[in-house]
């Protein structure tokens, strides 16, 4: 991110501000007609995606916990796309807009693969001993066994419920490159975990494909 970069953006009103993103922007959950983002602000604050395919027919989306959600870690799922094609977008605190040094962020979107067979896992996170509400939960699989596909699949993302409880479907985690799915082993292969606390905090595990329905209870420090 770069230094302070403040100027009016006549078509919106809003201001440009980047400071207010103190960590990365990671864009998962990539197909052929939506992908995520998540990205951590330094103050508590609602959080929401411009986007665009051609400027002038921009549109935006909201925190998958609701329009109204304020908090330190943002995360908005953009669908409706279409496949194989470029989107830009822009982060937003509600008042000023965020870009990736000093152009807007960019995605291009998978093609279009058969229908997966679903693969939903789950689990739950606890931190300090109660339910980590409003946890964000990045999960990918990487090879180990040497079978099917190398390294590790794109991320997919979900949040922690108010009881703590997480889920996610890696049935169609794809390739790096988007172009195929993971080929990958229940009992070869492992479960890469990282959890950011509400507070931003980063936790990393690990666990075999086979332990994914449920995933072992994780805690997290606040």
């Amino acid at each position: 991110m770069k230094n302070l970069l403040i100027f009016l953006f006549f078509l919106t009103g809003f201001l440009y501000a980047n400071q207010i993103v103190s960590n990365s922007v990671w864009i998962t959950n990539i197909n052929d007609c939506s992908f995520s983002v998540v990205w951590i602000t330094n103050h508590k604050c609602q959080g929401f995606v411009k986007y665009w395919k051609t400027i002038d027919a921009f549109m935006f989306s909201y925190d998958e916990r609701g329009s109204d959600y304020k908090g330190l870690v943002h995360f908005v799922t953009i669908s409706g796309l279409e496949p194989q094609t470029e989107y830009y977008f822009l982060l937003s605190d509600g008042t000023h807009y965020v870009d990736n040094n000093g152009n807007p962020f960019s995605v291009k979107t998978g093609p279009i693969l058969s229908i997966p067979f679903p693969y939903q896992i789950y689990g739950r996170i606890l931190r300090d001993g109660a339910p980590a509400k409003d946890a964000i939960v990045f999960v990918r699989i990487k090879d180990k066994d040497g079978k099917g596909s190398s390294d590790c699949s794109g991320a997919a993302v979900g949040t922690v419920n108010e009881n703590g409880y997480w889920s996610v479907n890696i049935g169609n985690a794809r390739t790096s490159d988007l172009q195929s799915y993971f080929s990958w082993s229940e009992t070869g292969d492992l479960l890469e975990i990282v959890v950011f606390s509400p507070e931003g905090n980063q936790s990393n595990f690990s666990f075999p494909c086979s332990q994914s329905r449920p995933v072992p209870v994780i805690t997290i420090e606040k």
